[in-house]
């Protein structure tokens, strides 16, 4: 048998025949390859892991320290009752000063007759707004320029009150926006527009009055004070009397019970614009809030019901007991913020503190050689700054802020504002330098 000579590798009869030993070699060559890269990178990391930092600049924080109670509201009321059962249109608005024997609402036998007596309360709205519009009939450039100033300061206003939660200031800052909007554009209307859209709407509100005929009844305020459309049958039991001979089981025994009867009541007056709030705080915590302080001494309350409304307190009196732990707190105002409801007893957050520094991420903070304070980095340089903890707040710490003349300063050995502070590390100290 003729045998056939071995080919030299690459030649045209060896194309498509397979070399297992050099396929072979390519792959362990590759392999081994990728174990030396991986390794090197592995030996890398373990060299350098202690190098690997988290750094987060420390910036300057304002927070304010709430305490969540339930406030109950004690004021000198009394509940206004209509002669007659039907629909209530109000006439007076909510909140509103009245005088003695001025209507406040009208009771019908039909909605509809309700519902007109509520577009007579709207037209006289308009009224209002535009009569405080009227007489502004020529401006020069500089008065023309400080009214579109007050216009734009009107609008900010308006934005402000939204983004914080006080749609009270928002509506009157809106009343006084529209009157300013209707000054400036009676500058291009024809003399006597104002006046004239007024005589329209007092038409209008001849003609609703004279379709009521004289049908429902009117409620008259029965003294001068503050008209609110709702009433709860709390008004003789939250009284201000009821807060002179307070005591922490009389308290609790008014949050127990129970209204008087009061249907039939379209509204309370209050005669004054004084009113209290009152609420359980712990004992020690009471008096460190009052402790040193005058009755003029402003406290803040924030009402999530309303908005997170904030009204400003003085301190009234404080309720304690020999053998309990609690105190109750009672807290006083003359302000009457429009829209606010007044409810009996609602939630309520309690200012108790505020505290400006610098904040950090609980994690950074570090005691070394018995001192608290955190490593900071000075370009690579890990440097150890002492500083004092005012206030944790939901995974962060504000930190004490050094200041000069009032302003934020720079200090070699203590935390200060814009400092890298270093907040995850290992075999951190002072002095080391990071690859």
């Amino acid at each position: 048998m003729k045998q056939q000579a071995a080919l030299p590798p690459g030649s045209p009869r060896d194309e498509g025949r397979p070399n297992t030993a050099r396929n072979l070699f390519k792959q362990f060559g590759s392999a081994v390859a990728g174990l030396l890269v991986i390794a090197y990178i592995g030996l890398q990391l373990a060299l350098n892991v202690g190098d690997f930092v988290e750094v987060e600049n420390a910036m300057q924080a304002y927070v304010e320290a709430q305490t969540d109670v339930t406030a109950y509201i004690f004021r000198e009321e009394s509940a206004i009752y209509a002669s007659a059962g039907g629909v209530c249109a109000y006439i007076a608005e909510d909140g509103e000063k009245v005088s003695r024997g001025q209507d406040v609402a009208a009771v019908y036998s039909q909605a509809g007759d309700a519902s007109v007596q509520e577009r007579i309360r709207e037209l006289n709205e308009k009224i209002d707004i535009l009569e405080q519009s009227q007489g502004f009939t020529s401006a020069g450039s500089t008065e023309l320029t400080r009214l579109d100033a007050s216009i734009s300061d009107g609008i900010l206003d308006v934005i402000r009150s939204l983004e914080a939660g006080d749609p009270a200031a928002a509506q009157r800052g809106d009343t006084e926006l529209l009157v300013l909007m209707n000054r400036r554009r009676s500058l291009y209307l024809p003399a006597g527009s104002f006046a004239l859209q007024i005589a329209r709407y007092e038409e209008e509100i001849r003609a609703l009055e004279a379709s009521l005929g004289g049908r429902g009844s009117f409620v008259q305020a029965p003294f001068g004070g503050y008209f609110y459309d709702s009433a709860d049958g709390y008004e003789g039991i939250f009284t201000p009397e009821a807060l002179e001979d307070l005591t922490i089981d009389g308290f609790l025994a008014l949050t127990e019970s129970e209204p008087a009867p009061h249907d039939g009541a379209v509204g309370r007056i209050s005669p004054e614009s004084r009113w209290y709030v009152a609420f359980t705080l712990d004992k020690r915590q009471a008096a460190a809030l009052t402790e040193g302080k005058g009755s003029s001494a402003a406290y803040t309350v924030s009402f999530p019901y309303a908005n997170d409304l904030r009204v400003s307190f003085t301190h009234y009196k404080t309720v304690t007991r020999t053998d309990s732990d609690v105190a109750v707190l009672v807290l006083t105002t003359n302000e009457l913020p429009t829209g606010f409801s007044f409810l009996r007893s609602q939630p309520a957050k309690l200012l108790t503190e505020t505290y400006t520094g610098i904040r950090i991420p609980v994690a950074a903070l570090r005691v070394v050689d018995g001192k608290t304070g955190v490593y900071t980095l000075d370009g690579n340089v890990v440097r150890f700054k002492e500083t004092e903890v005012l206030y944790e707040d939901e995974g962060m710490y504000i930190c004490e802020m050094p200041m000069l003349d009032g302003r934020p300063t720079v200090l070699k050995k203590q935390l200060s504002l814009y400092d890298a502070v270093v907040v995850s590390g290992r075999d951190l100290y002072e002095g080391k330098i990071l690859n």
